[in-house]
């Protein structure tokens, strides 16, 4: 790992633990063990960490869905493959995750502009696929926005579940979250 890598690392738990608005360079510099004045050598300020760590997740899911959605799978292993992208980056970035998702509203002007095209493009491209799997009849004919925020929500718990536990078994909840996002809570044999 880089300095610059280390000191994106601890920031992003002091911004997880703190909030953007309480972590401080200051903080970020006792954490890594150097001098503030050296932070700056890195860094440049508190702003770019958090559009790095924003921009860096962002840029992971939308690779992600685009292989995805690029591959030959059906629609079926597509969602799955989705789900898991989800997981998978939850999982692995515990820290930065919960930054991404609970203050990227601190970032400012061109970088806000950015972000919000990112996820928009996200969920733009997510809506086509979902839209198409219904209008081929193998999703379920709903409203594609209610299907759309349904799913996302139903992954956004994920950044709590692996900050919260210590140990869990990643296919076990890849297999339960797919059996559940797919087929439902209902009971269909009774």
């Amino acid at each position: 790992m880089t300095r610059r890598e280390h000191i994106l690392s601890e920031a992003a738990k002091i911004i997880r633990a703190q909030g953007y608005a309480g972590a401080t360079m200051r903080d970020i510099a006792e954490a890594v063990g150097i001098e503030v004045s050296s932070l700056y050598n890195h860094i440049r300020s508190k702003q770019e960490i958090l559009s790095t760590i924003c921009f860096a997740i962002g840029r992971e899911y939308i690779m992600g869905l685009e292989q995805i959605l690029n591959g030959s799978s059906g629609e079926k292993d597509m969602l799955n493959q989705i789900i898991h992208l989800h997981i998978d980056l939850a999982s692995r970035h515990k820290d930065s995750m919960q930054v991404f998702e609970e203050e990227w509203k601190h970032l400012q002007d061109d970088d806000l502009e950015q972000f919000r095209s990112m996820r928009t493009y996200y969920e733009r491209r997510l809506m086509e696929f979902f839209d198409g799997a219904i209008r081929c009849g193998h999703f379920r004919n709903v409203e594609t926005r209610v299907l759309l925020y349904t799913f996302l929500s139903s992954l956004k718990w994920l950044n709590f579940y692996f900050r919260e536990n210590k140990s869990y078994e990643l296919e076990t909840l890849r297999k339960n979250m797919a059996d559940l996002l797919c087929h439902g809570i209902l009971n269909e044999t009774k």
